[in-house]
C-alpha cells in the first residue's frame, strides 16, 4: 500500500489488491479499481498555481468521473511517482517527459 498526500486534503492511497482510494477536498471518498481508469493526465506544479493528476474513471455512459488530485512543490516527485505507477498499471502511455 502506498500514500500520496497532496494539498487541500487531496489523497491517493494505492493499495496492494488493485484498488485505489481517492479523497478529494476532505469530504469526497472514491474507491475503484485500477482497471477502472480510462484517461490518465499529470499537470506540472507553477510558480502561480498546483499541480495535479487527473483520473478519468468510466466510460461516457451516462458522464465518465473525472477527479483532479492537486499537490504542491514539496510533493511533486511523489506525484510523479504516482502518475508513472498508475499509467504502468493501467497501461496507458506516459504523455509527460520528466
Amino acid at each position: 500500500m502506498k500514500e500520496f498526500k497532496g494539498v487541500n486534503g487531496d489523497k491517493v492511497t494505492v493499495k496492494n489488491d488493485g484498488t485505489i482510494l481517492v479523497q478529494e477536498l476532505w469530504f469526497l471518498k472514491k474507491t475503484f479499481a485500477i482497471s477502472d481508469i480510462t484517461e490518465l493526465g499529470y499537470k506540472e506544479y507553477g510558480l502561480f498555481y498546483n499541480g495535479a493528476v487527473n483520473i478519468t474513471l468510466g466510460k461516457a455512459e451516462p458522464k465518465p468521473m473525472k477527479l483532479e488530485i492537486a499537490f504542491g512543490k514539496q510533493n511533486r516527485t511523489a506525484f510523479r511517482e504516482l502518475y508513472q505507477l498508475l499509467c504502468a498499471r493501467t497501461g496507458l502511455p506516459v504523455q509527460v517527459n520528466f
